[in-house]
């Protein structure tokens, strides 16, 4: 009733109030939904959200984000009616992307706006392996995804992850527990796998691989399999016989043996007594129950103050009669002390005077495991208590020398030398140190065919080799051969003798030489039967050298072509200088990765080679910091004169190979010499796995791990062949 009867002076106020509302309300905007409690209400309505909220009322929650496993298009952010590429940025300045993003695929660059070239995985909410719960802020992840950004995968298995044989770890954990190998990638700590127990294997461990036999069809009058033999040392620098325990009330020092499995499963013996006899050792190697009773032979030597340096002495004398054993114990042959060097010399014995050889104390070893053919890999030496705090084995005057070797023995479960030279049968000659391939009975040409595959001009360098097998005729089947890398040299003046053709054949100059010097076995008219890989052995790199000690499986390599003007180069022989760099053509030289073969050989001076090679594999091959590179660049003779570093730093990088066996010989053996990696790749076609799961005569249930044999052949492993059941 106020406003009606209000005079026309108060309608006009009451039109002023009106107005002076509305403007007021206007200039007081109100948000929606108050930013939710969320953001901050500025002008034109529109909320400024705290950190982590979003939508027009700052109701929603952002997830967590991590580097996507795959990346996915955005689409149209702006509502441009279009999806830009990666190198337009959209949306700066929104919530979730406050430097703006991309629709399409991402533009990757660092820090710093530089651009990444081959990269890929951005950040994504819920690393694109999830749905954001916009109310609760949490990711709802896809199966198989897991964390608080689904930023890994799980492992598989049922009922739990690895059906509870093995544990879930990461791609840098499985790396590193891979003898220290690094994994980088951006999947290292996204990407997860199962690590199975021994005696598991598959995805998600839940098979089981069955036992290892020799393939019964295998042997033949031609084809024979290497027995597994290893040299074992204990021994002292002292000039008498002192190991102790070292404890309080000091007793006589312990030790232990660790074996493997036929699936890597390691087992320790219990304390063996330093000095202990074969009987000994065997009986604490057989209460593994993984070495067969009865299926080993040992041989021991004891010595006590000997100089292995010096070559008529008692202890060569007694080393090399170890060896009259190693070929089936057919007749004593000599073999030169070389080998024994660096292992019981002062180079591994710790002697800080170099200049003084080491006299040496205690045991020597040789074991011919029968009962575990195949890949038996290659026992160590523990010299720790069991929780591996305080040493077990010392010399109260001494340092302790423990090493573990093969000298070719290692034992195989492939045959990569299938091939027998047909028409060849050659014997070795020693002439001023240099080995040489020759006889009455050899034919330069025909071996030239063989191992060429038909091609007589095929026959080989020094830097690239053909890696044979030579095995005595009529030897027995356990004898295993020797390997050999030969080639053809047309410069030698090696002549074999009147009526012999080790010289070529149209009475040139020229023969088959060995790069390893094979001493004959018996004397030099004993016989060998030739048989060829037909794979490729080839030098890694030229400009990079290999120095190594006895019984040990390190091998560093290190730049020889650091004095040549415009040379730049680290000692990298890894496949990956072939992707992050130039690197030489790989026509020339090979590359070296995790699980190759490789042979530590020097092609300038052939009597420097160990007379037996090892098949050495690559277990991890990586870079060495400039820190350790730079503590360990006086360790080798021949690489004193190595500079440490120059400018830009190049020479600091040395890599390190991690062998699968302790190398039998010496960068240092014969004074300083230049030894080089030589990769083998086999010949599928020529390789034959003789010893496998269920012997190859049968197939393996892998949900039961048992063999179920074909007719004819029974056994856990179908390893016996039995005509009653055909």
């Amino acid at each position: 009733g106020f406003f009606l009867r209000s005079s026309m002076t108060g309608g006009t106020l009451l039109l002023a109030f009106l107005f002076a509302a509305q403007y007021c309300w206007v200039g007081r905007a109100e948000c929606e939904n108050a930013c939710s409690g969320h953001g901050r209400c500025t002008l034109y309505d529109m909320c400024l959200c705290y950190r982590n909220w979003q939508a027009n009322d700052c109701s929603e929650r952002v997830c967590e984000f991590a580097p996507a496993f795959i990346d996915t298009p955005k689409g149209d952010l702006d509502s441009s009616d279009s999806v830009e590429g990666p190198d337009t940025t959209v949306v700066e300045d929104s919530i979730v992307y406050p430097l703006g993003t991309s629709e399409q695929f991402p533009q990757m660059t660092n820090s710093d706006f530089g651009i990444l070239t081959q990269s890929a995985h951005e950040y994504a909410e819920c690393s694109n392996a999830g749905i954001c719960n916009r109310t609760s802020g949490v990711c709802d992840c896809f199966e198989g995804f897991v964390g608080a950004a689904c930023q890994r995968m799980t492992c598989p298995g049922h009922p739990v992850e690895c059906s509870g044989h093995g544990t879930c770890q990461t791609l840098e954990r499985i790396a590193s527990m891979d003898h220290r190998s690094t994994y980088q990638l951006w999947s290292k700590k996204s990407i997860q796998g199962c690590v199975c127990d021994k005696g598991y294997f598959g995805g998600d461990c839940s098979l089981r691989p069955c036992k290892y036999g020799l393939d019964p069809l295998y042997l033949d009058d031609i084809s024979t399999y290497q027995i597994p033999s290893f040299f074992l040392t204990v021994l002292t620098t002292s000039d008498y016989y002192d190991f102790t325990d070292r404890l309080s009330q000091a007793e006589a020092g312990y030790y232990r043996l660790k074996v493997y499995d036929a699936y890597g499963q390691s087992y320790l013996t219990s304390y063996i007594q330093a000095g202990a006899t074969c009987d000994e050792v065997l009986l604490a190697l057989e209460n593994t129950r993984i070495i067969p009773p009865g299926k080993t032979t040992c041989f021991e030597m004891t010595f006590q103050d000997k100089n292995p340096l010096t070559k008529n002495s008692a202890w060569r004398i007694k080393y090399d009669a170890l060896y009259q054993y190693y070929f089936t114990g057919i007749k004593e042959y000599e073999i030169d002390s070389r080998p024994a060097i660096d292992a019981f010399g002062y180079q591994n014995s710790g002697a800080e005077n170099k200049s003084t050889d080491a006299l040496l104390s205690g045991k020597l070893y040789f074991m011919q495991f029968f009962g575990n053919v195949g890949n038996f890999q290659q026992p160590e030496i523990n010299t720790h208590t069991f929780d591996g705090m305080q040493s077990s084995l010392q010399s109260r005057n001494g340092k302790v020398v423990a090493r573990t070797w093969t000298n070719g023995m290692q034992g195989f479960t492939h045959d990569y030398f299938t091939d027998r030279c047909e028409g060849v049968k050659t014997q070795v000659k020693q002439d001023d140190g240099e080995g040489f391939l020759w006889g009455k009975m050899f034919s330069a040409e025909n071996l030239a065919l063989c191992v060429g595959q038909g091609d007589v001009t095929k026959r080989g360098t020094k830097f690239e080799p053909y890696l044979v097998k030579l095995v005595r005729s009529q030897a027995d089947v356990r004898d295993g051969g020797i390997m050999a890398a030969i080639y053809y040299d047309e410069d030698t003046n090696f002549i074999a003798g009147a009526g012999e053709r080790g010289v070529a054949e149209d009475g040139k100059r020229g023969a088959w030489r060995l790069l390893n010097p094979v001493y004959s076995l018996d004397n030099e008219n004993a016989l060998y039967d030739v048989f060829a890989s037909h794979g490729t052995l080839r030098v890694t790199d030229t400009r990079a050298g290999a120095a190594f000690s006895f019984g040990a499986n390190l091998i560093h390599t290190y730049n020889i072509s650091y004095d040549q003007e415009g040379k730049s180069y680290d000692g990298d022989i890894t496949c990956d200088k072939y992707v992050t760099g130039p690197g030489q053509s790989t026509a020339k030289f090979a590359c070296l990765d995790k699980n190759d073969f490789f042979l530590l050989l020097n092609p300038y001076n052939g009597p420097d080679n160990p007379p037996f090679l090892n098949l050495y594999t690559a277990k991890s091959v990586r870079r060495l910091d400039t820190a350790k590179v730079l503590g360990t660049v006086q360790e080798f003779d021949q690489v004193e004169s190595n500079p440490a570093a120059d400018s830009s730093g190049v020479l600091t990088s040395r890599y390190l190979i991690t062998s699968d066996l302790h190398v039998n010989w010496a960068s240092t053996a014969v004074g300083p010499s230049v030894f080089h990696i030589y990769k083998f790749v086999p010949n599928g076609t020529f390789t034959y796995e003789y010893i496998s799961q269920c012997s190859n005569r049968g197939v393996c249930n892998n949900f039961e791990g048992t063999c179920e044999c074909f007719f004819g052949y029974a056994g856990e492993a179908c390893q016996d062949q039995n005509t009653v059941l055909a």
